[in-house]
């Protein structure tokens, strides 16, 4: 004599087993897309720290040491 439980279970893993591959899958396929993106040069990268640093120095100073008498 079998029970409905027993019969549910095995149906329950090769769900489980599905979405766990689905999953992977779709982990990989992300992560190969990722090696692909264009990443930006590293000069293009310290051009832009250093454009944020004369930008606030510019906005800084003005306050600290007015032009005007």
């Amino acid at each position: 004599m079998s029970t409905g439980v027993e019969t549910r279970v095995p149906v329950q893993a090769e769900s489980t087993d599905g979405w766990a591959l689905e999953w992977q899958q779709a982990d990989a396929i992300e992560r190969a897309e990722a090696a692909r993106a264009p990443r930006p040069p590293v000069r293009w990268v310290a051009a832009g720290f250093a454009l944020g640093v004369v930008a606030s120095a510019g906005a800084v100073l003005p306050a600290i040491y007015p032009l005007s008498p």
